[in-house]
Formats: structure tokens, C-alpha cells, sequence
């Protein structure tokens, strides 16, 4: 199923794969009354929204690292997870679309970037919880 620039892909009824251009994937996996999105694409569509359709639970969000193919679409929800590690990379060099747009053409798709509502609120977390 393609939705606002994202395929998706069912692993099973609770996993998710959102691909976005094609180059770029995000996962979610959906709990008894919660949900966990890993990653947020590179931004060029509304992750948020293509999440709304495959659950009506409440979604928290962790990135796996700070790079902009993996947090351009953090603008899309009010908080994001990532290690503590990361947050210096992040405020620095924003995962905007100058960055994504060069991932885009090494991959010889065209991106598209897709305006946020507004910036999220980077959580530090580290490991082990």
C-alpha cells in the first residue's frame, strides 16, 4: 500500500515497514494499547499521518541515530527518543532537506520535502534503560 510518498509493508499484523521514496525506512510495531515508531524517514512526506492509518494507539517515537534520513520527519510529532550521544548532531546539523535531498539523488529518486507543523522536543535516553 503506497500512502503520501511511503510504501508500506505488513511483516505481520502488528509490524509495519514505511518505506518512504524508496530509499529510506521507518518501522512501527504496534503493542496491546501503545505503539513504537522507529525512525521518522527523511521527512519528504507526513510519516504521521501514514502512521494514523495503521493505528489508532498512542505512538512514541525513538530514533536510532541522528542522521537527517532517519529524523526528517520528526517534525511531525511533539517528542522523539534518541541517545543522548545524539543530541549534539541533531541541534548542529538539522535533519532538514538539504540533507535529505542529497540522500535522495544518490539513490536517483527526487525528493520532496513535505512542510512540519513544528520542531519536536528530542528526548535524551541512554543505555540500558
Amino acid at each position: 500500500m503506497v500512502i503520501d510518498r511511503c510504501t508500506v509493508t505488513t511483516i505481520d499484523e502488528k509490524t509495519f515497514q514505511i518505506c518512504e521514496e524508496g530509499f529510506v525506512n521507518a518501522y512501527l510495531l504496534v503493542g496491546g494499547d501503545s505503539a513504537l515508531l522507529v525512525d521518522t524517514g527523511n521527512g519528504s512526506g507526513n510519516i504521521s499521518a501514514v502512521v494514523g492509518t495503521l493505528t489508532e494507539h498512542p505512538v512514541r517515537v525513538i530514533a536510532t541515530h541522528g542522521h537527517a534520513d532517519h529524523l526528517g520527519g520528526a517534525g511531525w510529532f511533539d517528542e522523539v527518543l534518541i541517545h543522548e550521544a545524539d543530541l549534539a548532531p541533531v541541534y548542529r546539523r538539522s535533519p532538514g532537506a538539504f540533507a535529505s535531498r542529497v540522500a535522495a539523488k544518490m539513490f536517483g529518486v527526487a525528493y520532496h520535502h513535505t512542510k512540519k507543523p513544528h520542531k519536536a522536543r528530542f528526548t535524551p535516553i541512554s543505555l540500558p534503560f
